[in-house]
């Protein structure tokens, strides 16, 4: 189970062939597309279903084995998913496989340091990191790939180039 890495939820069925809509941070999705499997976390425990098919036209919507009906797909709705951490993909220059992996990184906008992240959540379609700046507030910053300039492992430092006025906004 610890080699399961929770990456987001099924929203709702997706047309009449069973296909589920996802609700899966960014980051992920490039890992969804090429997994053979996804694992369903049912009564807390993941269960794997092979991936039939993937369909991007509306969001994230894959075509599980075995779930071939509307009604079948209904079944998933609001569960979480995940994906076995050697289908995660190589994000920028480190590994982003779990959501402890950054804690304690410390985060540069470009060259200016923001803060510390305590805490990386998983909202409804976006990694959150919760950074806390020198003045001891907690700050929401979106971990969206296009954004992040590099991750240095070894000496925890992620750099990232925020959008013009975003830490004015959040902060």
């Amino acid at each position: 189970m610890e080699d399961i890495t929770e990456i987001g939820k099924i929203v709702k069925p997706d047309g009449i062939k069973g296909f589920v809509l996802l609700d899966v941070n960014q980051l992920y999705e490039k890992s969804v597309e090429k997994a053979d499997f996804l694992f369903i976390f049912i009564d807390g425990l993941p269960v794997p279903f092979r991936i039939e098919k993937i369909k991007s036209d509306r969001g994230l919507g894959l075509k599980l084995e075995e779930v071939d009906s509307p009604e079948d797909a209904a079944l998933f709705t609001g569960l979480s998913v995940g994906l076995h951490k050697k289908d995660l993909l190589q994000i920028k220059k480190g590994l982003v496989n779990e959501k402890d992996d950054l804690k304690n990184f410390v985060l540069f906008d470009q060259n200016t340091e923001v803060g510390m992240i305590e805490e990386i959540v998983l909202y409804p379609g976006q990694l959150m990191a919760l950074v806390k700046n020198k003045s001891g507030a907690i700050i929401h910053i979106p971990m969206i790939e296009d954004w992040i300039i590099s991750i240095d492992q070894k000496n925890k430092i992620i750099c990232m180039n925020l959008p013009e006025g975003l830490l004015e906004v959040i902060g």
